[in-house]
C-alpha cells in the first residue's frame, strides 16, 4: 500500500522520520506558485531524502490570466525543481486561481482551466518531465 502526502509552506514543520515511520513513503511537494518558490520546498525535498521518503512529484500552483503568464508559471516552476530528480510535474489550477485572476479584473472559467493546464503541462513535457494536473473533485468534475 501507498501512503501518500501533500505537502506545502501552509502544512508548517514536519518530522519526516516520523512520517515515514507512520507508513508515509510517498510525497507531493508544492514546488511554488506563479511565479514565486514555496519558501520551503528546498527544507522539505532534503527532509524527505532524508528521512527516505520518495518525492513522486510536485505541483505547481498557477497564478495567470493569460497564457504568457501561464508560461512564465511553467519556466519558474522548472527552474525550482531543476536541481532534483523528481519526475511528474501537476499543474494545479483551483478556486484561489480565479480569485485571484478576478481581483485584477480577468473572469476565468472552463475555457481558461483547460487552456491554462495544457498550456503548463506542454511546457513541462516539452523540458522532460511527465506531466499532469492536480484537481478537486469539484473542478474535476466541473471545470476539466
Amino acid at each position: 500500500m501507498t501512503k501518500l502526502l501533500d505537502i506545502s509552506f501552509w502544512k508548517g514543520s514536519f518530522d519526516f522520520t516520523k512520517l515515514k515511520q507512520a507508513g508515509y513513503n510517498h510525497i507531493i511537494l508544492r514546488a511554488g506558485y506563479g511565479t514565486t518558490k514555496d519558501s520551503k520546498f528546498d527544507e522539505y525535498v532534503a527532509s524527505c531524502k532524508n528521512a527516505g521518503i520518495t518525492i513522486t512529484a510536485v505541483y505547481w500552483f498557477i497564478y495567470a490570466t493569460n497564457e504568457a503568464e501561464v508560461k512564465a508559471n511553467a519556466k519558474k516552476c522548472l527552474e525550482v525543481i531543476k536541481p532534483y530528480n523528481i519526475p511528474i510535474v501537476f499543474a494545479d489550477f483551483e478556486y484561489d486561481t480565479v480569485a485571484k485572476a478576478k481581483q485584477k479584473g480577468v473572469p476565468l472559467g472552463s475555457k481558461e482551466c483547460n487552456s491554462f493546464t495544457n498550456t503548463f503541462c506542454e511546457s513541462v513535457k516539452k523540458a522532460g518531465y511527465i506531466p499532469g494536473y492536480y484537481a478537486n473533485t469539484d473542478y474535476y468534475k466541473n471545470m476539466y
